[in-house]
C-alpha cells in the first residue's frame, strides 16, 4: 500500500533488483532517491517522505558538477539540507579538494 502510495502521488522510478521478483504492493519502503537538486526540482516524494518518515536521497544534488561549477557547493547543498533532516544528499567527487570542499559546506550548513 505505501509503494502505491508513493507511485500515485509522486513521479518515482521504482528500481528492484533480481532479489525483488514477486514482491508485493505492501513492501516496506527503506529510502526513496531521486534527481533533485536546484536545477531538477521540485519533487513531490520530498514531501511525501516527509510526512512518512522515509529517507529521502537526492541524486545528481550538485547537477554533476554543473552546480558546484557554476554557484559553489554550498548554496545547493544548503537548499537541500534545509529541506528537512530526511534528506540526505550523497554529492560525488573525483578529487580530494572536492571532498574537502563539500565536507567544509555541509559542516558549515549544520
Amino acid at each position: 500500500m505505501l509503494l502505491r502510495l508513493i507511485l500515485d502521488r509522486a513521479d518515482v522510478r521504482v528500481e528492484a533488483g533480481p532479489g525483488c521478483a514477486g514482491a508485493s504492493e505492501s513492501i516496506a519502503v527503506a529510502a526513496v532517491q531521486n534527481v533533485l537538486n536546484v536545477q531538477d526540482r521540485p519533487d513531490p516524494a520530498v514531501e511525501l517522505c516527509r510526512d512518512l518518515d522515509i529517507p529521502y536521497v537526492p541524486y545528481r544534488p550538485l547537477g554533476a558538477g554543473s552546480l558546484a561549477r557554476s554557484r559553489g557547493v554550498y548554496l545547493p547543498l544548503d537548499w537541500l539540507l534545509n529541506l528537512g533532516s530526511h534528506v540526505a544528499p550523497i554529492p560525488g567527487t573525483s578529487s580530494p579538494e572536492h571532498l574537502h570542499e563539500v565536507v567544509a559546506s555541509v559542516a558549515g550548513a549544520t
